[in-house]
C-alpha cells in the first residue's frame, strides 16, 4: 500500500492604503490527496473564494464588435485591469483600441461600486479614469459597451 500525502496551501493576501480605494482579500486553494492503493489516483480539490469574487466584462464598440476585457477582483471595491483584445484585425488600429493599449499599459487600477450600482475605476493617483454604468463603459476620450463576460457572444 503506498501512503501519499499532498497539501498545497496558497493563500493570496492583498491590502494596500485607503489612497488606492483597495480593501483587502484572500484567496485560499487547498489541494488535499488520500491514501491510495498502487497505481491509484485520487485529488480531492477545494477551493473557497469569497462570494462575488469578481466581475469579468467583455468591452464592445457600438458595432457589437469585441474590444478586449475589464477584469476586476472584489464583490464592491478592488482593483481592475483593462486587456485589448480585438476579436479582428479591423479593430487593431482603431482609437478606441489603442485606448484601451494605453489602459492596459498602464497597469492595474482600482474600483468601487456606488450605492446606484454605478462601478467608478481609479489610476495609482487616485484620479478616475472610467466608469461602468448599465452597459456603458465610459472613459475621457470614449464611451464603449461592457457585456458580462459569461453572458457575452461572438459576433458572427
Amino acid at each position: 500500500m503506498l501512503s501519499i500525502g499532498i497539501i498545497f496551501l496558497a493563500s493570496c493576501t492583498s491590502t494596500k492604503d485607503e489612497s488606492t480605494r483597495s480593501q483587502p482579500r484572500e484567496t485560499t486553494i487547498k489541494k488535499v490527496s488520500t491514501r491510495l492503493q498502487k497505481g491509484e489516483t485520487a485529488i480531492k480539490e477545494e477551493t473557497t473564494v469569497p462570494k462575488e469574487s469578481g466581475l469579468t466584462f467583455a468591452i464592445q464598440n457600438s458595432n457589437g464588435d469585441h474590444l478586449g476585457f475589464l477584469l476586476m477582483v472584489g464583490s464592491t471595491s478592488g482593483d481592475c485591469i483593462f486587456r485589448s483584445l480585438p476579436a479582428t484585425a479591423n479593430n487593431l488600429d482603431t482609437p478606441a483600441t489603442k485606448h484601451l493599449f494605453a489602459l492596459q499599459n498602464q497597469g492595474e487600477f482600482s474600483w468601487e461600486m456606488q450605492q446606484d450600482k454605478t462601478i467608478t475605476i481609479f489610476d495609482q493617483s487616485g484620479n478616475q479614469v472610467a466608469w461602468v454604468n448599465g452597459t456603458e463603459l465610459k472613459t475621457d476620450k470614449f464611451q464603449l459597451t461592457v457585456v458580462d463576460a459569461s453572458k457575452a457572444k461572438a459576433k458572427g
